[in-house]
């Protein structure tokens, strides 16, 4: 990701209840459907000041439903019923579908039901409200579908995988709708993980994407990166820290749902990543020294974790992976 990443509200199973409620600087979010082909995803597609306040309701609400699961009172039908009460109808159409896959999860909450039937329904419910991230690319703003970097994704994943690079007015109007949801600032993200059925799209930011493009287009240079090492010059820096938000989107598409473990594999995944992005060998190597240099001290909360280390329990055993000696 970029230099700063946002950590995400995160809410874990307790009693009958489960949810992922993640946008992170990072993090996944979860998709709601494509907009018509050729639209432009600043004009037609993003929440309206209306639907962004139902959505920010519908937030407020997840996270006092988080609050009831983690004091373990049994839900009965306090799902369905707060939802009606704290959220209400939708202010649009369009939001209708959001409004009746929420419904449809509250019922399964309060009859008790698993927890992987619980995250199924609320990935969908949370993909729905999602207005503006599924918009056509590209658009008129700017915004593309990054061929390379889905390539070198859909490794990690295993499966089919988008890459969405967005443009700055798009990604502004992006990130509004899932601050409103988690209820944290906008600005800060470098990418999201975002699922429709059972398909994941990585949408990263207009500075992770120009970063990347540097990657792409072999930019990137052994004496940029040990000027990092010496001098602290970001540019090698920032390039080597775009395909780490690469890899652990694509973490997140893959299924981790740990923040910690999704930055201790993308960390380890940068050699390969960036390989497969275009660059040689031995600068793709140095990317992964660089970002080992500041790991964990440049980490937000939430995001390393002591296993992150050689024959740790996130040690991911790659051929390519070098371990610093103070890891």
């Amino acid at each position: 990701m970029s230099t700063v990443k946002v950590a995400p509200p995160f809410c874990v199973r307790t009693a009958a209840l489960a949810l992922m409620c993640v946008t992170t600087g990072c993090g996944s979010v979860h998709s709601a459907n494509r907009a018509v082909a050729g639209s432009s995803a600043g004009a037609a597609g993003f929440a309206n000041r209306s639907e962004l306040a139902w959505i920010a309701r519908v937030g407020t609400w997840l996270t006092g439903l988080y609050d009831v699961a983690n004091a373990n009172v049994p839900p009965g039908g306090y799902c369905v019923q707060t939802f009606r009460h704290q959220v209400g109808k939708a202010p649009t159409t369009r939001l209708k579908p959001a409004l009746q896959a929420f419904m449809s999860f509250c019922k399964k909450v309060d009859e008790g039901q698993p927890e992987g039937a619980l995250l199924s329904e609320y990935d969908k419910a949370r993909g729905l409200t999602l207005l503006g991230e599924g918009q056509q690319l590209p658009d008129g703003s700017g915004s593309y579908l990054d061929g390379h970097a889905t390539y070198a994704a859909t490794f990690i994943v295993g499966h089919d995988v988008e890459v969405r690079c967005w443009s700055g007015p798009d990604w502004s109007l992006l990130t509004r709708e899932t601050a409103a949801l988690d209820g944290v600032p906008t600005g800060k993200e470098a990418g999201l993980t975002t699922f429709a059925g059972n398909k994941a799209t990585i949408q990263l930011s207009p500075s992770t994407c120009a970063s990347l493009r540097r990657v792409e287009r072999g930019r990137v240079t052994l004496s940029e990166l040990r000027q990092w090492q010496v001098k602290r010059i970001p540019v090698g820096f920032l390039d080597s820290e775009a395909v780490k938000v690469l890899a652990h989107e694509a973490e997140h598409a893959r299924g981790v749902r740990s923040e910690a473990a999704a930055e201790c594999y993308a960390i380890q995944e940068v050699p390969a990543t960036a390989v497969e992005l275009g660059t040689d060998p031995a600068t793709a190597r140095e990317m992964d020294l660089v970002l080992w240099s500041v790991f964990p001290q440049a980490e937000p909360r939430g995001y390393s974790s002591p296993q992150c280390k050689m024959k740790g329990s996130l040690d991911l055993h790659l051929a390519a992976t070098w371990w610093p000696a103070h890891r």
